[in-house]
C-alpha cells in the first residue's frame, strides 16, 4: 500500500475518477514502498503550485511520474478538447490533458533544480508523465501522446502499479541516447524518494490544519444528516414507523427532528432512549422554554422511576435493586401508576435505541402511555439490529415479531453512514467482523484510523498520553476528545495517566453532564452508546474474535466522527492482521 500524502481527499474534489485512482494507489500491495503525493486535499481556495499535477508518484527503482486524471467523456474536434462530466456539462480547452501533464512535470523539475541545483542527483532522476481516463476507453486520434502514457477503463484490468511499470520502461527507452541520462544512476533510490517527499509535501499538504479539517468534516456530516430528514417528509401519512439502520446512519438526529415537528403540531410527545448519557444529552437539545410540558425527553428507566415513585413498593425495591429490578419490578410498578392516572397519555411516542427497549414488559408500558395504544397510536421506533443490542438477550427476529404482533407499521431502512468518515466506517466494519459493511459508506474521507499495540497497561497509558499530546499540539480542543474502554475508569489505562498533565473527566459519574464538560472525557463503551465525539481513543482492546467483544468494538469505533485511535493488546496483533487483510476486498 502506497503512503498517500495527504492521507485524505478534500470534499471540494467532486471527481469520482480522482477518488478511484486514490484508492487504487492506496490499496495496491505492490506500491508498499512508494510515496504518492496528490492535490486532492487542496481546498478550492488553494493554488496548485505545479500546474495540473493531480498525482505525483515517487516510486523507488522506477521514477518520478506526474499524472493528470480526467473523469467523464472526452472528444477532440479541430484541435479543441471537449470534456463532459457526469452531469452532462461540457467544457472546452485548447490545451489537452497531455500538455497539462507535461507542463506540470517541467514545472516540478524546474522547482527541484532550483532547490537542489541543475547538476544535482535529484535534478537528473527519471521524470515522466501520463494521463488517466478511469471511466472511458480513450480513442482520440491525431495527438502527440504515446499509448503507453494512457491509463483508461481497459487498463484497470491490471493493477495500477503495472501502469507505473509501463511508464517507467518506456520513459527509460525514450531517454536512452540522451547525453545526461544513465539508466543505472537515474532511477530513484529510497533515500531520493524521501528527500523529494520532504521537499514537496508542504506544497501538497500545507492547506488544511487538523482543526480546519475537523471543522470541514463536521460541516459535511451535518449536510449528510440533513439529507436524512427527507425520509420524514415521505412518512407524514404513516403514523407507525419502524426505522432500521446501522450505527451512524442518522437515527437519533431524525428522532430529534421528528420530535420538533410534532411540537409544532401541538402534540404531546415522549422521546425516550435506553442509555442514560444519551438521554441527558437529548434532553439538553430541547430547552424547557421551548418544549414546556408538551415534550418529555429522557432515558427510559429514569422516566419509569419518576412514574413509579408513587407506588407503595417503590421505596423498598429501589433500595434493594435485584437483577430483575429494571426488567420486571420497575416496569410493573410504573404500569400500575399509569393505570392509576399518574401521568397523562401522549399523542406520540418516539423510541431511540429500540433494540434495547423491545421486550414484552416495556412494550406494555408504551402501549399504556400512548393514545390509541401501539396498535392505533402514533409512534416511531429507531433500531440497530446489527451489533448494538448489547443490553438485550432477545434476538432481532423475535423483536421484530413482537412489534408486528402488536401493530402494523411502515419500515424504513437507513443505509448511508452520515456520522463517520468513510475510513472510520470501513474500519469499523472490518474490525468488528462484518462480512460486508452494514451501511453504505459516506463520501467524507477524513483521517486514517491509527492502531497502536501495547505490552501492558502502563505501556498503554504512555501511548494514550502521547496521542493526547499530539492532539494538543494540533490545537484540537479537549472537549472534542473522548477515551472509551470496555473497563471502568479505575480498571482502565486512563487511571494510570498523570492527572497533573491531563485532567480526564469520567462521564459515568452521575454528577457529570457532557455539555458542561470542557475537558477530555472518559466513558465505558457501553455507557457511551448513542453518543459521539470528534476524536475517539478506544482503549483496552484485548480480544477481537468473540461475538460479545465484536459488538463492543462496533459500538466503540462508530462513535468517532473525525479521528479514531485504537489501542490493542500485542497478543491480538496476529488476529488484527488477519482481519485487516479483508480491507482489500471491501
Amino acid at each position: 500500500m502506497a503512503r498517500m500524502i495527504p492521507s485524505y481527499i478534500s470534499e471540494d474534489i467532486k471527481s469520482s475518477g480522482e477518488r478511484q485512482i486514490f484508492d487504487l494507489f492506496k490499496h495496491d500491495p505492490r506500491t508498499v514502498d512508494w510515496i504518492v503525493l496528490h492535490s486532492l486535499a487542496l481546498t478550492k481556495h488553494a493554488k496548485r503550485l505545479y500546474g495540473e499535477i493531480d498525482f505525483l508518484v515517487l516510486a523507488p527503482g522506477l521514477g518520478i511520474f506526474c499524472l493528470e486524471v480526467k473523469s467523464g467523456s472526452i472528444v477532440r474536434k479541430e484541435g479543441i478538447w471537449h470534456f463532459t462530466n457526469r452531469y452532462g456539462q461540457t467544457t472546452q480547452k485548447n490545451r489537452g490533458p497531455f500538455e497539462q501533464a507535461q507542463e506540470g512535470m517541467f514545472s516540478l523539475l524546474a522547482a527541484i533544480k532550483k532547490k537542489f541545483g541543475a547538476e544535482s542527483r535529484l535534478g537528473k532522476l527519471l521524470y515522466g508523465y501520463g494521463v488517466m481516463f478511469p471511466h472511458i476507453r480513450f480513442q482520440v486520434e491525431g495527438t502527440d501522446q504515446e499509448s503507453w502514457q494512457i491509463f483508461d477503463r481497459d487498463s484497470r484490468r491490471m493493477p495500477i502499479s503495472g501502469f507505473i511499470d509501463q511508464l517507467s520502461r518506456n520513459t527509460v527507452r525514450k531517454m536512452q541516447g540522451q547525453a545526461w541520462f544513465d539508466t543505472a544512476q537515474s532511477l530513484p533510490t529510497m533515500q531520493d524518494i524521501h528527500q523529494l517527499a520532504s521537499f514537496l509535501r508542504g506544497d501538497f499538504e500545507r492547506v488544511v490544519t487538523p482543526l480546519q479539517l475537523l471543522e470541514d468534516i463536521e460541516e459535511q456530516i451535518m449536510k449528510y444528516t440533513e439529507e436524512q430528514f427527507h425520509c420524514l417528509d415521505q412518512l407524514n401519512d404513516n403514523p407507525r414507523c419502524l426505522f432500521l439502520g446501522a450505527a451512524g446512519t442518522g437515527k437519533t438526529m431524525i428522532a430529534m427532528e421528528s420530535a420538533r415537528r410534532s411540537l409544532y403540531e401541538k402534540k404531546r410527545v415522549l422521546l425516550v432512549c435506553f442509555n442514560t448519557l444519551l438521554g441527558d444529552w437529548l434532553s439538553e437539545q430541547f430547552p424547557s422554554s421551548e418544549s414546556g410540558s408538551s415534550l418529555i425527553v429522557t432515558s427510559f428507566h429514569r422516566f419509569l422511576e419518576k412514574i413509579a415513585v408513587s407506588s407503595p413498593e417503590y421505596g423498598l425495591l429501589s433500595k434493594n435493586k435485584t437483577e430483575g429490578y429494571f426488567k420486571n419490578e420497575l416496569p410493573l410498578m410504573a404500569l400500575e401508576a399509569i393505570d392509576n392516572g399518574t401521568i397523562e397519555q401522549f399523542d406520540k411516542i418516539i423510541i431511540d435505541e429500540g433494540q434495547d427497549l423491545i421486550r414484552p414488559e416495556y412494550l406494555d408500558i408504551f402501549d399504556a402511555l400512548l393514545r390509541g395504544g401501539l396498535a392505533g397510536g402514533n409512534w416511531e421506533i429507531y433500531c440497530d439490529f446489527e451489533r448494538q443490542a448489547i443490553y438485550s438477550e432477545i434476538s432481532a427476529d423475535d423483536m421484530k415479531q413482537m412489534i408486528e404482533s402488536r401493530a402494523s407499521s411502515v419500515k424504513f431502512r437507513l443505509t448511508v453512514n452520515c456520522r463517520n468518515t468513510r475510513i472510520i466506517g470501513e474500519q469499523t466494519a472490518i474490525i468488528s467482523g462484518f462480512e460486508k459493511p452494514p451501511f453504505l459508506p459516506g463520501k467524507i474521507d477524513g483521517l486514517p484510523v491509527e492502531y497502536f499495540f501495547f505490552k501492558d497497561i502502563d505501556d498503554e497509558a504512555t501511548k494514550v498520553e502521547n496521542i493526547l499530546r499530539e492532539l494538543k499540539v494540533k490545537k484540537i480542543p479537549n472537549r472534542h476528545i473522548t477515551i472509551l474502554s470496555p473497563f471502568k475508569f479505575q480498571n482502565s489505562c486512563v487511571s494510570r495517566i498523570n492527572k497533573s498533565t491531563f485532567e480526564i473527566v469520567d462521564l459515568t459519574k452521575h454528577s457529570v453532564r457532557k455539555s458542561s464538560v470542557e475537558g477530555i472525557t472518559f466513558s465505558t463503551i457501553q455507557g457511551f452508546k448513542g453518543r459521539e465525539n470528534h476524536y475517539i481513543l478506544l482503549t483496552g482492546i484485548n480480544r477481537l474474535n468473540d461475538d460479545e467483544f465484536k459488538s463492543l468494538l462496533y459500538v466503540g469505533m462508530s462513535r468517532g466522527k473525525s479521528g479514531l485511535f485504537m489501542m490493542l493488546d500485542k497478543r491480538v496483533e496476529t488476529d488484527y492482521k488477519s482481519l485487516i487483510k479483508r480491507s482489500f476486498v471491501l
